[in-house]
């Protein structure tokens, strides 16, 4: 595990030496600002690899909880869909957060954005999260 930032809201590192999965663990409830701040520095590590990278976004129970201002999701969740780089093969979100993958999923219907949207997927702990990876891995090779 290489650490490429910590702080008491989250932890972003690699998982393998390979640097092929980068995980992002969020602690604690957040807001739409540090979400921005989490992309884009996670975008920034995710760059700095050329090969085949996967990313998985794993929330503690309290940080599965979307932030308390609702009246900003759906602009918040358009614009962090629309700065991504497409960096990433395939992203795993690890919590349970029926609200959030909704979110998602209208989101991305709504503003044209699948292309994006179609590379994120959902699950109830860390070992479905890299069953799903291995799982694309599998079907690309």
């Amino acid at each position: 595990m290489s650490v490429e930032f910590e702080n008491d809201l989250y932890k972003i590192y690699w998982y393998d030496e390979k640097q092929s999965i980068l995980i992002v663990e969020i602690y604690r409830r957040w807001t739409w600002q540090d979400a921005h701040e989490i992309v884009a520095l996670g975008n920034d590590i995710l760059a700095r690899v050329t090969h085949e990278k996967y990313l998985i976004c794993h929330f503690s129970d309290e940080a599965s909880r979307l932030p308390s201002d609702h009246r900003q999701a759906m602009t918040s969740i358009r614009r962090l869909i629309q700065i991504d780089p497409g960096e990433e093969e395939f992203c795993v979100f690890v919590g349970s957060f029926k609200v959030l993958k909704r979110l998602i999923t209208v989101t991305g219907e709504i503003y044209s954005l699948l292309k994006v949207t179609q590379k994120y997927h959902f699950a109830e702990d860390m070992s479905s999260a890299f069953a799903r990876i291995n799982q694309h891995k599998a079907r690309r090779f």
